[in-house]
């Protein structure tokens, strides 16, 4: 199913299908997966604020941008306003 969704692009998916997709991340271990995943779990809450998996894959794809510095961003604080800005 994963394989599926990689066609799409991340902003086209819904949030079940972020979901899904994040999941083949873990067979795919790259910064390229990584970034079409975080981008798409980042919409993901967006459009669904109270879909907990989502926040989970959310979350794991940030423990990977820091543990296997796949995409990181310039400074980790910013990571937690970002997710604050999420939800506005």
């Amino acid at each position: 199913m994963s394989e599926v969704l990689r066609a799409k692009e991340p902003a086209d998916l819904t949030t079940y299908e972020a979901v899904v997709r994040s999941f083949g991340y873990g067979y795919r271990l790259n910064s390229e997966e990584h970034a079409a995943v975080r981008a798409a779990l980042e919409q993901a809450v967006r459009k669904s604020p109270d879909s907990s998996d989502a926040w989970a894959m959310l979350a794991m794809s940030y423990i990977e941008e820091y543990s296997n510095r796949f995409n990181p961003r310039p400074d980790p604080v910013v990571w937690l306003s970002q997710g604050r800005a999420l939800l506005s």
